[in-house]
């Protein structure tokens, strides 16, 4: 049976999603001592995942003055018949690709 601590360190080690959101996450606000721990020991052995944060955080340094230019819009909720003509859509897609 292996250890635990053997097994986290695995999946911490192989997951490079986990380590490229934690890289996004980290430029934008603190991470939680776990997700710190599994940020750390992955970008230790990942060059990808290195090189990954490098060129996020050339992105953002690049487009957070153009960010202001952006004027905000409001959220577009979709109304009750737009949300069930969706729907029919969907299952009409649905069973045309079980026929």
């Amino acid at each position: 049976m292996k250890s635990s601590y053997v097994t986290k360190f695995k999946r911490t080690q192989y997951n490079c999603g986990r380590a490229q959101r934690l890289a996004i996450k980290r430029q934008e606000t603190k991470l939680t001592p776990a997700e710190y721990l599994d940020y750390t020991v992955h970008m230790r052995y990942c060059s990808l995942c290195r090189e990954f944060e490098r060129f996020s955080a050339l992105l953002n340094q690049f487009f957070s003055p153009k960010r202001s230019e952006i004027p905000e819009q409001p959220m577009h909720r979709l109304s009750h018949e737009e949300k069930e003509e969706m729907q029919r859509k969907i299952d009409d897609f649905s069973n045309h690709l079980r026929k």
